[in-house]
């Protein structure tokens, strides 16, 4: 099984992420909870999934949020010197 300790890393959004631009989760009544549950990874994240937000790690393994469609993000997908991945998708193709 492989690491989740990610460094110098940008996690795309995934390939069936239903938004063409990022968006700020709901918040429920009772509070937030997108992460509520335990996830083994951020390519497993709603956010990354559904709302359309990429995850830049870089060499100290610090992460940083990167809405999709932004310049921020088109640079980070495009580096060479970052290894790119998708997060996972939502359904089986």
């Amino acid at each position: 099984m492989g690491t989740t300790n990610y460094t110098n890393t940008f996690i795309a959004v995934a390939e069936d992420c239903p938004v063409a631009s990022a968006e700020v989760p709901p918040v429920p009544v009772k509070g937030p909870t997108v992460f509520a549950r335990g996830q083994p990874c951020l390519r497993s994240s709603p956010l990354a999934k559904r709302y359309g937000w990429g995850f830049h790690y870089d060499a100290e393994g610090r992460v940083a949020l990167v809405p999709v469609g932004s310049p921020e993000y088109e640079a980070f997908v495009t580096d060479d010197s970052l290894t790119v991945v998708k997060a996972m998708r939502s359904k089986r193709k």
